[in-house]
């Protein structure tokens, strides 16, 4: 499971927090071919919306720098990965950090998003907390894939796409532009971690 959280910095107009479940010590990351680095950070990355959520709510905005640490809590369990990684996602108006772990007390999948006059805190795909300047106590709703009109099953949405039933948008959580920009960030993080320093994006290669 995972936990990330955007930060906002004095002049920013965003702050998301944004919390992700990441999959099981099963995974064959977990037991062929990469190496710990490339485990910890490939294998949140497939499985923990943070960066992809971040890069969607940032409109496919390339980040200035990405500064991550990782960390292994539990050996007997986790033996051969990293079970803990920090990455502080910099970007010229807000700050994203992401906390993926398998170390939380127990699953959590929720969301916080912070603006300028209020949040929204998501705490599953059909709770919501909302509150405002406008308002002096914190309210609750509940929401559904049918309110919303969005897809469950990502399989689904692939066979709309090839039967051309539906036309992804760019930057859209699918798009081809927003899941490289995720690659870039997670490659980052991952030369930042094996390094102990701050990766520039704009001097990245």
């Amino acid at each position: 499971m995972g936990r990330a959280e955007l930060r906002s910095q004095p002049s920013a107009k965003q702050h998301l927090v944004a919390f992700s479940h990441l999959c099981s010590k099963s995974s064959p990351f977990l037991r062929h071919g990469c190496g710990l680095y490339e485990r910890i950070f490939y294998f949140f990355g497939v499985h923990a919306s943070a960066a992809l959520k971040s890069t969607y709510l940032m409109k496919g905005e390339e980040p200035i720098a990405v500064t991550a640490v990782t960390k292994q809590f539990k050996p007997a369990i986790y033996p051969r990965v990293d079970d803990d990684a920090t990455i502080i996602i910099t970007y010229p108006t807000a700050e994203c950090i992401i906390q993926a772990s398998w170390n939380w007390p127990f699953s959590r999948k929720d969301m916080e998003v912070y603006g300028e006059t209020g949040y929204v805190f998501a705490d599953n795909n059909t709770s919501m907390r909302l509150r405002n300047q406008q308002e002096k106590t914190e309210r609750s709703i509940k929401v559904n894939a049918r309110e919303l009109d969005v897809y469950e099953d990502p399989f689904s949405y692939f066979a709309d796409v090839v039967k051309g039933r539906i036309k992804v948008p760019t930057n859209g959580l699918y798009s081809l532009e927003n899941n490289m920009m995720v690659v870039k960030i997670l490659d980052a993080a991952r030369k930042s971690a094996k390094t102990g320093k701050t990766v520039m994006l704009k001097e990245y290669k």
